[in-house]
C-alpha cells in the first residue's frame, strides 16, 4: 500500500522544526566555545580585585595584536602596503 502524501502545512511545519533544531544546535556549540566570566557587583572588594587584575593584564598586554581570523586580514594588509610602496615609488620617480 502507498503512504499518504503530506500536506503543504505539514511539510512547512517539519521544515521549520528542522531549521529550529539546527539553530539550537549551532547556538549550543557556540555557547560552549566562549568562556563566560560573571562580573562582581560594583563597589565590592571583589570588584576592586577584578579591576586591579584587569588593569595589570592591560599593562602586560599593551601593544599586542589580537589574533585575526583567517588569512584575509594579512592578505589585505600586504596588498595595502604594496600599493603604498608603489605609490611612493611612482611619486619619487616623477620628481626625478
Amino acid at each position: 500500500m502507498r503512504a499518504m502524501a503530506s500536506s503543504k502545512k505539514a511539510k512547512k511545519r517539519k521544515a521549520r522544526r528542522r531549521a529550529h533544531a539546527q539553530r539550537v544546535e549551532k547556538h549550543e556549540t557556540k555557547a560552549k566555545e566562549k568562556p563566560h566570566e560573571h562580573l562582581p557587583h560594583s563597589g565590592t572588594p571583589a570588584n576592586d580585585e577584578y579591576l586591579l587584575k584587569r588593569s595589570r593584564q592591560d599593562l602586560v598586554g599593551f601593544g599586542e595584536f589580537r589574533r585575526s581570523r583567517g588569512p584575509w586580514p594579512t592578505i589585505l594588509a600586504v596588498a595595502a602596503a604594496a600599493m603604498l610602496a608603489i605609490g611612493v615609488l611612482a611619486w619619487v620617480l616623477t620628481i626625478w
